[in-house]
């Protein structure tokens, strides 16, 4: 949504950090896959929800307002910015809260809503799924996990052994595998060779390797996932951005006047992703807000 309003040298920036080659008609594909998601007749539950929340007195262009409806179902939400910044924070948690089921609370933390705030565009990914084939209660065993500290810590780990897409690849140093749910939906899992290798495999990760697993076919493979739950993390994604080249964006040089206002006028002051992930032997559950 954000690309709506971008000039051209910020339109630059994002596909090269996104490393995005053909932008021809990006918004419209966008548009069919959300409609492709969010259709009730899925055999899982998944709700993509997209709203601006501006200010009272900001005159945003008609355009900008009208094509993030269009594309993305987002309608625009005034605010008293100005005079109630905390009650503003206050009701947009309220519709994280709303779009994922309360399971994300407190997305916008004390200070992130100010006087000074113009937009917050704000998305919700809720999705609730069931595994195509569930674990194994019985097959559930405490054993060793290994994080970023050398000593493991003992988690319940779920196993069965059955068929599914399968690859390795050279390049990562990494093994990586589809789960599927009921349904069209899947989760892919990557997993290092060495237990240090996320490194590795970060600074060598490129989409074409994914085609690795996709071209594949399924293999017996005995898995492990541990059970789970991930919450209360919270992703700043603003040095991350422009370390990738989107310096623009977060700096006087900002040109967001496709959204309103003239060049420089507005700028972005965080870009933040709160996520909760939980993993049981029969569903998963996975709910992300930026």
């Amino acid at each position: 949504m954000l690309e709506l309003g971008a000039g051209w040298n910020m339109k630059v920036q994002m596909y090269s950090a996104l490393e995005i080659e053909n932008m021809t008609d990006i918004h419209g594909k966008i548009s069919h896959v959300l409609e492709d998601t969010n259709d009730p007749n899925n055999n899982f539950t998944v709700r993509i929800a997209n709203r601006l929340f501006g200010g009272q007195m900001f005159s945003f262009n008609s355009s900008y307002i009208e094509d993030s409806l269009r594309y993305y179902g987002a309608q625009l939400e005034r605010q008293d910015f100005v005079n109630s910044p905390e009650e503003s924070r206050n009701m947009i948690n309220k519709w994280v809260e709303e779009q994922t089921e309360d399971k994300i609370k407190d997305f916008l933390e004390p200070g992130d809503i100010t006087y000074s705030t113009i937009l917050a565009l704000v998305s919700a990914v809720y999705f609730k799924g069931k595994w195509a084939s569930p674990f194994d209660l019985s097959q559930t065993r405490k054993r060793p996990f290994y994080t970023a500290n050398p000593r493991p810590t003992l988690v319940d780990m779920m196993t069965q052994t059955g068929l599914f897409r399968y690859a390795h690849s050279e390049k990562w140093q990494a093994s990586m595998i589809e789960i599927p749910y009921h349904g069209t939906a899947s989760m892919l899992i990557i997993l290092p060779d060495q237990r240090d290798g996320l490194s590795h495999f970060e600074s060598q990760f490129t989409a074409d390797e994914l085609l690795k697993l996709f071209i594949s076919t399924q293999t017996r493979v005995s898995l492990s996932l541990p059970r789970f739950v991930l919450e209360d993390m919270r992703i700043d994604l603003k040095e991350p951005l422009k370390s990738l080249g989107m310096t623009d964006l977060f700096s006087s040089n900002a040109d967001l006047s496709g959204i309103g206002g003239t060049p420089g006028e507005l700028k972005l002051s965080k870009v933040g992703l709160p996520v909760m992930l939980m993993i049981y032997r029969k569903l998963n559950l996975n709910l992300v807000s930026s």
